[in-house]
């Protein structure tokens, strides 16, 4: 009885290890086959976007109404979650996203994307985004005014007045 129960559990080690090995024969031949065909899985992920916030890492797909996207003069686009992680990528001393081609901020009312260098700004109000106290961008400075006595407003700032000191006031 034993000796069949190690026959069987040896049998089995076997069997496994054969399929195993056969499987990982199917994937490198699956692979050699992408190469040879030009559809490698790595060149793939290289070109697909990429929506993570590029400042925090979080998924900038969960808040639609507060995206916020950079294109570099070398064309790469950067997404974030929100204003304040875009100013605060943007902003810092070393950061590389500072050759930048062109910024675009989600106009509250609207849910269109506006330059962020022709917006404008209101901090302070009752509306958090994805991180808390945010920027709310708008189109026109009338509708950044309506914005600020609905929801209690404290400023409204051009995209030339932000710098890192407002930033960390956010971060109160």
């Amino acid at each position: 009885m034993k000796n069949h129960f190690v026959f069987v559990l040896i049998l089995g080690l076997v069997l496994f290890l054969s399929s195993s090995c056969q499987n990982k024969e199917e994937g490198q031949h699956a692979h050699e086959m992408q190469h040879a065909e030009g559809q490698h899985a790595h060149e793939a992920e290289e070109t697909s976007q990429n929506y993570d916030c590029g400042n925090c890492g979080m998924p900038s797909q969960e808040y639609p109404q507060f995206h916020s996207k950079i294109k570099t003069e070398a064309g790469k686009e950067v997404w974030f979650c929100s204003t304040k992680c875009m100013f605060i990528a943007t902003l810092k001393p070393k950061s590389i996203l500072k050759n930048l081609a062109e910024s675009q901020v989600m106009d509250y009312y609207d849910s269109k994307f506006i330059s962020a260098k022709e917006a404008f700004y209101v901090t302070g109000s009752d509306v958090p985004g994805p991180m808390g106290a945010d920027l709310i961008p708008h189109k026109s400075k009338e509708a950044a005014e309506e914005f600020m006595k609905e929801h209690k407003g404290k400023e409204i700032l051009s995209f030339d007045e932000i710098n890192m000191q407002v930033m960390k006031g956010l971060m109160k």
